[in-house]
């Protein structure tokens, strides 16, 4: 068989694969089964933080985010070959952190498709105390993209930015 005859063969299983079904969450252990659109709505929305304390995160040092986004990382694990891994800046580091609100004046509108994400999920006022958080492939191979704010009760993930310049249809599937 000739490599291109392959290499369009396995184009043609990916396609069907993934056009197969469309993630629930992302939580491992559910069923991936097709959906109405109603279900696929239901299904992204977030659990917006309570408490938010708008002022201490949104000028929050980027030291200060960063180190509260790597003990947050730190209390998660996941199992990979066998075995239980921790998420530490090694296994699952972090290499990129913006706080949303002062990345729409800095750069422009760069990051205006992450912002109008928080705000469409979790409105205005949480969206500019919020920052965006990306971890790099970590061992399971999955990226991450929660958003973080500070609030009562401490630091708090919430949320994903996962293909916030993408359509619907993109995140629904990829997301």
């Amino acid at each position: 068989m000739s490599r291109a005859a392959v290499v369009v063969g396995l184009a043609l299983l990916t396609a069907v694969c993934v056009g197969a079904v469309v993630k629930t969450s992302g939580e491992a252990g559910q069923s991936s089964t097709p959906l109405s659109r109603a279900a696929v709505v239901d299904a992204t929305r977030v659990s917006c933080p309570k408490g938010v304390l708008v002022e201490s995160s949104a000028y929050a040092p980027v030291l200060e985010a960063l180190r509260a986004a790597q003990a947050l990382l730190a209390r998660q694990t996941l199992k990979w070959q066998g075995s239980v891994v921790r998420l530490v800046p090694m296994n699952a580091p972090i290499d990129l952190i913006m706080q949303l609100a002062q990345s729409q004046t800095v750069f422009g509108k760069m990051f205006l498709p992450i912002y109008r994400r928080a705000v469409a999920a979790c409105g205005a006022e949480t969206a500019g105390a919020s920052w965006a958080v990306h971890l790099i492939d970590h061992p399971s191979g999955d990226h991450r993209f929660p958003f973080l704010v500070k609030t009562k009760g401490g630091w708090t993930f919430w949320g994903s930015w996962c293909g916030a310049d993408r359509s619907a249809a993109f995140r629904n599937s990829w997301c």
